[in-house]
């Protein structure tokens, strides 16, 4: 009976055995997961405010020289010059459309000709006719994001009328998806440079402790002339210190 309660207790022990490097690996792997996670999420936030600023940005300074130069041909009474600036405005690929409307948001000139006579009965370009400066507004259309850019057209601080530009996001949002999978990528290499150090890491600490297991299990076994090697002076070198001076201790006592 008493050599089955051992058998059995020495079973349940080999059950519940994990290993310190399992243990270690168990720790520090979620944490490292985390703050990278986190790394990711904070840096692609940050790119993604770049990429709008320096898109809303130059939205801003092209409304603002178009309505320079629109207002130039609005004195003049030349439509020739408005849809002129109309089709120079929107050679950039990325622009959608460029419009001048007056003030009642009737297009005057545009850069696809037919659009020209059409108003404009958006919530934005009314709340544009209004507004005394730019005004940016995000729309989204067929699975695509559009920036709105609105300025007022003013001849001797009258308001005479409204540039509209419709610029496309496709470009940032590929340059975003272009950082998302670098930034993937270098997650995932870190993240593997971080496992293997936390595997070494890990054996370096369970090392010494096998090491004494190991001459424990040989004085247990009554080799007491076993001595384990002390080559640090942490716990673990106080632990190899301990049992020697036990083995020491031990067989003095049967000698």
């Amino acid at each position: 009976g008493l050599d089955r309660r051992r058998s059995k207790a020495a079973r349940v022990r080999g059950n519940q055995f994990i290993s310190i490097n399992i243990k270690l690996a168990l720790a520090i792997v979620p944490l490292i997961l985390v703050f990278m996670g986190f790394n990711f999420v904070v840096i692609l936030d940050h790119e993604q405010d770049i990429l709008k600023q320096q898109t809303e940005k130059r939205a801003i300074s092209l409304s603002t020289t178009l309505a320079i130069v629109s207002a130039d041909s609005l004195r003049t009474f030349s439509a020739y010059q408005l849809q002129q600036n109309a089709f120079q405005f929107a050679k950039d690929s990325d622009i959608l459309s460029v419009a001048i409307l007056d003030n009642q948001n009737r297009i005057i000139a545009h850069n696809v000709a037919s659009e020209r006579g059409r108003t404009v009965n958006s919530a934005s370009a009314n709340e544009a006719r209004t507004s005394q400066r730019e005004l940016i507004h995000y729309t989204q259309e067929k699975n695509r994001r559009i920036l709105e850019v609105y300025h007022p057209i003013t001849i001797d601080q009258k308001r005479q009328g409204t540039v509209q530009i419709l610029i496309s996001m496709d470009s940032m949002d590929r340059a975003l998806a272009r950082s998302q999978r670098y930034l993937t990528g270098l997650t995932l290499v870190l993240l593997s440079g971080a496992v293997v150090f936390v595997g070494f890491l890990a054996r370096w600490f369970s090392q010494p402790l096998l090491t004494l297991a190991h001459v424990a299990r040989k004085l247990s076994k009554g080799e007491l002339q076993t001595r384990a090697t002390v080559t640090s002076f942490d716990e673990v070198g106080l632990l190899g210190t301990a049992l020697n001076h036990m083995a020491s201790r031990l067989e003095g006592m049967i000698e």
